[in-house]
């Protein structure tokens, strides 16, 4: 390698094997190995070249630690080793000698991303001012970020998720933030609402399964650029601000896995990029705001909630099926939930034709009852039999006050209308003295009672026929003392 070399770029190639130990370019300021196969650990001497600038080894096989040297570098402006097979911790003194302006490090094993890093991340990054990003996913990194790397004014991306991180997020942060991804960690608290004073050019906060709790602020809705909020998997609480004051430019939101409850801002669905909602498994209640028939998603999951009603009409599509499981009282007419006994026409107010036939027929059959019941009563209380001739007569009724073995037919067979068995008369009619057997032994009085009085009156005279039969009762008389009894006609 000639001593005079500067630059040596040999990515995107398919070498393999091991760099060499020794490296006799001390002029080097930038090197680029990366896209390759190569092996084996990074070698001490990248520590000692005191002009370099970048050095890119990402997406190769290398193993073993980071050389602590490589941070005693007063150049370093780059260091890329990201998609390795790292392991070990991040040289505490990075960040201390040089001006580093860009660290990426997507790491895989213990706690970061695509290394086995371990530990926490050095307090040294945390005093560099020239940082622009930090990635560290997919490691097995523990502890809290150091917080200068959250106020540096330079930062613009961190990339952290899949570690072991913890602690809480600052009140304020750089003003320089793009993107922050955190997720699956063990980050706690709230959600600053001071946030959106800072993160004015934020496009992506990705959260997702931590620990974050309390409500959403909602100065969170004034982020102006925001493109990608997914705070899904912890456990906020509470509403959601039913005023958004600025995601004009939000394409997705991730609320799903966490305890939200209350009704379903009508804000939301009237934002104007939104392609992507997940509010499913908290606890929102009442209907689907009909300001969601604005726009169809791409995505769009509210499943396991307490909602209910009809869904608007414009997210009945099988693809959306699976979208509203698990809401009992969410109705539909898609296969996978109940259907609707509403009229899909009709305002959720009305009544269904069904309902309504149902309703009058009810009523019809109803109001037959009771004239029937009407008819059966007067009938019952006003009895009528048909003579030879087909025509209704007025019944006999008999008012019994002791035991008697005779019936009406033994008393038309031996009644005559003449004065010589008439005993008396009445306010109601004439009572006659009637023989009921050829041998004279049963002889009674009937009570003939007028025909040409109003049928109006039939209940007063039956009551004071009534009466005169128990003033008869204490009369003696040979018809009186042979059967108490009487019938009237």
């Amino acid at each position: 390698m000639s001593k005079n070399l500067i630059n040596l770029y040999l990515f995107n190639n398919t070498l393999s094997g091991h760099i060499p130990s020794s490296i006799e370019a001390p002029n080097l300021q930038d090197v680029d190995l990366s896209k390759n196969s190569l092996t084996g650990p990074i070698p001490e001497d990248f520590g000692k070249l005191q002009n370099l600038m970048g050095l890119s080894l990402f997406w190769n096989q290398l193993s073993g630690e980071i050389p602590a040297n490589i941070s005693f570098v007063p150049t370093l402006e780059t260091f890329k080793v990201f998609s390795n097979q790292l392991s070990g911790v991040l040289p505490p003194e990075f960040g201390l000698h040089s001006e580093l302006r860009r660290f990426e490090g997507a790491l895989i094993g213990v706690v970061a991303s695509n290394n086995n890093l371990i530990g926490k991340v050095p307090k040294s990054l945390g005093s560099c001012r020239s940082l622009i990003t930090i990635q560290l996913t997919n490691n097995r990194f523990t502890g809290e970020i150091p917080s200068g790397i959250w106020t540096s004014p330079g930062m613009v991306w961190v990339m952290l998720g899949g570690n072991s991180f913890s602690g809480t997020l600052p009140s304020k942060l750089g003003s320089n933030w793009s993107r922050i991804e955190i997720s699956d960690n063990k980050f706690a608290g709230p959600i600053p609402a001071g946030l959106s004073s800072s993160l004015l050019k934020l496009l992506v906060f990705k959260a997702s399964n931590n620990l974050f709790s309390v409500e959403i602020p909602v100065k969170l809705t004034s982020l102006p650029s925001i493109s990608i909020l997914s705070p899904d998997g912890n456990q906020l609480l509470g509403q959601l601000p039913h005023h958004v004051v600025s995601w004009k430019s939000l394409i997705a939101l991730n609320l799903s896995g966490n305890h939200l409850s209350g009704t379903i801002p009508k804000a939301i669905g009237s934002l104007p990029s939104l392609i992507f909602l997940d509010l499913s498994e908290n606890q929102f209640s009442g209907e689907i705001p009909h300001e969601f028939s604005h726009f169809v998603p791409n995505t769009f999951i509210l499943s396991s909630n307490n909602l209910f009603g009809e869904i608007p009409p414009a997210f009945e599509k099988w693809e959306l099926e699976l979208s509203f499981l698990n809401n009992p009282n969410l109705c539909a007419y898609i296969p996978v939930l109940k259907s609707c006994r509403r009229s899909k026409a009709s305002n959720s107010s009305n009544l269904s034709t069904n309902e309504m036939v149902m309703i009058i027929s009810f009523s019809l059959t109803a109001s037959l009852i009771i004239v029937f019941l009407i008819f059966f009563m007067a009938q019952k209380h006003h009895p009528r039999r048909r003579d030879q001739a087909g025509n209704y007569v007025e019944t006999w009724k008999m008012a019994s006050f002791q035991k008697i073995d005779f019936t009406e037919s033994n008393i038309l067979s031996s009644l005559a209308q003449s004065s010589s068995n008439l005993i008396g008369s009445g306010g109601s009619g004439k009572v006659y003295c009637v023989v009921i057997n050829h041998s004279g032994e049963v002889v009674v009085a009937v009570k003939w009672i007028s025909n040409n009085r109003k049928l109006g009156r039939q209940n007063q005279l039956e009551k004071q026929f009534a009466a005169e039969v128990q003033i008869l009762g204490m009369i003696r008389h040979s018809c009186y003392e042979e059967g108490k009894g009487g019938f009237s006609k």
